[in-house]
């Protein structure tokens, strides 16, 4: 199952997607400019059920242009998530009808946003994906049926607790906006457990069942020792990180991010300079199979050394 924290890009998020490929997607609205990562998939919202809920009036010109702008990337979206009416099933129904033959030129599959009180057999045929939105009361009774379709299904708005009940239904994806800013110390073990448990911790079957069940209780606000949020070479760099790493990360080198842009000292290769922690990151793919956060490990004089005694030559920028 893949999880998807709405439109959020942290080093978490890049170290677990680079530690289990597949494990983790993005799904982009449009009010959200599509940020491209190789390693991580993504996916197009229509942010109807946004603009409704806070009393904005939805753009279908922002929707169109969310669409054809991923249509100019490397990277095409997963599936992209017709139009639909929150808790309305006629007017949903009815919004598809409308959009399905305009929106199936762009070769990008369909997603189905199926709503309340509908059942597995009003899912149009022609739906690729469905998507499951609505109540929690109407939808989570009917989840086993709408997975017996046999079509990718992905559930919206799913609480950290319901994560590991999802991954037991069969569920394809899921997606939410709040797991990574979750006050509540369970939720974020939660998380935790099933991201390890998916790289390849299968003791922690048993700890999810219990949390699942509330049979886990956290008397404090604090976390408890399980190394939530950790992340390797804290401080350090991966040794394993050699100088042909280094260069393939040059040779498929991607757009720097202002904040990451250099200010002091770069690498400086063929004449071109590069981040010193972003080439560093960014190496670890090819060394390790996954980026690096830059949040991961110092800088300065130890991140120097490092790249010099890789054969790399770093310059203070004039």
């Amino acid at each position: 199952m893949m999880l998807m924290p709405g439109n959020n890009a942290s080093g978490y998020i890049h170290y677990w997607a680079g530690r289990v490929p597949g494990l983790i997607g993005h799904l982009w609205s449009p009010d959200r400019r599509i940020t491209c990562y190789p390693w991580i998939p993504y996916v197009l919202d229509n942010r109807r059920y946004a603009d409704l809920s806070k009393g904005r009036i939805w753009s279908k010109t922002s929707f169109i242009n969310h669409i054809e702008y991923s249509l100019t990337l490397k990277q095409k979206p997963l599936w992209v998530v017709v139009p639909d009416i929150w808790g309305n099933a006629q007017a949903t129904l009815e919004e598809w009808y409308q959009w399905e033959p305009r929106l199936k030129d762009y070769g990008i599959p369909l997603a189905f946003a199926a709503q309340d009180p509908m059942e597995p057999k009003d899912v149009p045929p022609e739906a690729q994906v469905i998507f499951i939105g609505g109540s929690d009361n109407w939808r989570y009774p009917l989840l086993r049926e709408f997975v017996a379709l046999g079509k990718p299904v992905h559930v919206g708005r799913v609480s950290a607790r319901r994560i590991w009940t999802m991954h037991k239904l069969g569920v394809t994806s899921v997606d939410s906006n709040s797991w990574l800013m979750a006050k509540h110390g369970r939720d974020r073990v939660r998380l935790e457990l099933y991201l390890r448990y998916r790289a390849g911790d299968s003791h922690l079957e048993e700890q999810l069942d219990l949390f699942e069940n509330n049979e886990i209780t956290l008397k404090s606000s604090k976390l408890p020792n399980t190394g939530i949020y950790s992340i390797p070479y804290k401080g350090t760099f991966p040794n394993n990180i050699k100088y042909e790493h280094l260069i393939m990360a040059i040779e498929n080198w991607q757009d720097v991010p202002e904040q990451q842009q250099p200010r002091r000292y770069a690498v400086q290769h063929q004449g071109n300079l590069y981040p010193v922690k972003l080439l560093i990151s960014r190496a670890n793919v090819y060394a390790n199979g996954y980026q690096l956060p830059v949040s991961a490990f110092t800088g300065g004089r130890d991140a120097y050394r490092f790249l010099r005694c890789r054969g790399m030559q770093v310059v203070p920028i004039q």
